[in-house]
């Protein structure tokens, strides 16, 4: 059995999208990482501003994360405000080891509480298809 995880989710308040290889989202996904480096900071060491320093690095990782989706290994969502698209964070399924037994670590991105975890609940629950 494989596991597949849909490019979409969409909830009452939010989207969860595959993250856009532009850099238009790369600028938005910057700002606010930018924003938020304190309350990042404590968690996930990417957001040091000698490794994220413009929204350039921001696209590489765009370009990163579909390369880590085709391949099967990380699957990362943009999470959106519905109403508004607005940029939230960010939330991913990262394949556990190089095994086939479909483990699965989930860090979460980053930003909003409430958002990470209603978001969580939604890739749970709807995000993963079993092939």
């Amino acid at each position: 059995m494989t596991v597949d995880f849909l490019p979409s989710i969409e909830t009452e308040r939010l989207l969860l999208e595959k993250p856009e290889i532009s850099f238009d989202f790369a600028i938005k996904m910057f700002e606010v990482v930018d924003a938020n480096r304190d309350h990042i900071l404590p968690w996930m060491d990417w957001a040091l501003p000698e490794i994220t320093r413009r929204a350039e690095d921001d696209y590489n990782f765009a370009l990163d994360a579909d390369r880590a989706w085709k391949a099967g290994e990380r699957f990362e969502y943009a999470i959106y405000d519905k109403t508004n698209k607005e940029f939230l964070g960010g939330i991913a399924a990262i394949k556990k080891g190089r095994t086939a037994d479909n483990r699965f670590e989930f860090p979460l991105r980053f930003y909003y509480k409430k958002v990470i975890s209603i978001s969580m609940g939604y890739l749970l629950r709807f995000g993963i298809q079993l092939m």
